[in-house]
């Protein structure tokens, strides 16, 4: 794994090591789409939320699967392990390429959120995590995943908010602003509070089930880095976030078609 300096400086000849081994986004932007289980510039923190959502998901829904923004396709492959059939879909032909040579075993299509290429009634299950913030229509995103879902198939979907529990600290008590977004990603084209996407999926369609909430950011990177060598203590932080998913920094909800 490759380590940044102290300043997050990349030097020309790292990034180009980097980009060999996973595909950067197209405005070149180091990590954005990582290998979880060989990450060459994602914290330990990130990569647990990350691979703990799609371990999430896999638990809960079997059949055909499509993995929507499957990345270098470390997820699609979690889930594929657990029997399934898994499409894993990208706009990223690189991302793509990647995911063929170093996760094979499901069929990857290279393709957008906006028109997807499948039937109608096609999935008996959907992950689309960490995805939705990236697209150009929601809306559109949302009708073709309610298209090609069968009846009373799932949903695991997750996106970033930028109204968590530290910003609503900051705004109550120091009357800061909330942000348009959690970070800096130059990606985001539009990131959702809570009730907001809440009542976007309803107005798709959409049933929720379930939803529940990721890294509650009153602590910092370091803290929860340390916390996730210590399960025993993590369990805890974990559960914060299933009884307060409205203030997490990132929520994941489970809709029904």
């Amino acid at each position: 794994m490759i380590k940044l300096n102290s300043n997050n400086i990349i030097t020309k000849k790292k990034k180009a090591v980097i980009s060999s081994l996973v595909p950067l986004g197209d405005k070149g932007v180091i990590g954005e789409r990582d290998d979880m289980f060989n990450p060459q510039v994602t914290d330990r923190a990130e990569k647990y939320k990350h691979i703990q959502r799609y371990k999430y998901a896999a638990k809960r829904c079997r059949g055909k699967i499509l993995d929507l923004g499957c990345g270098t396709g470390y997820g699609t492959k979690i889930l594929y392990d657990k029997k399934n059939t898994v499409y894993g879909i990208d706009v990223s032909q690189k991302a793509i390429n990647y995911a063929k040579k170093n996760y094979p075993g499901p069929k990857y299509v290279c393709g957008s959120a906006e028109k997807l290429p499948f039937q109608n009634d096609f999935f008996d299950a959907i992950t689309a995590l960490e995805i939705i913030e990236h697209v150009q229509d929601t809306e559109k995103a949302l009708s073709e995943m309610h298209r090609v879902l069968k009846k009373e198939g799932d949903i695991f979907i997750s996106t970033p908010n930028p109204r968590h529990f530290a910003r609503v600290i900051k705004h109550l008590f120091f009357g800061k602003p909330y942000p348009e977004k959690v970070g800096p990603n130059i990606y985001h084209v539009k990131e959702f509070y809570y009730n907001e996407f809440l009542e976007l999926l309803k107005k798709k369609k959409f049933k929720i089930k379930f939803a529940y909430g990721q890294t509650l950011t009153i602590l910092s990177k370091k803290m929860v880095n340390l916390l996730i060598k210590l399960p025993f203590v993590y369990i805890i932080y974990i559960l914060v976030g299933y009884y307060l998913p409205k203030y997490a920094s990132t929520i994941i909800f489970r809709i029904k078609k």
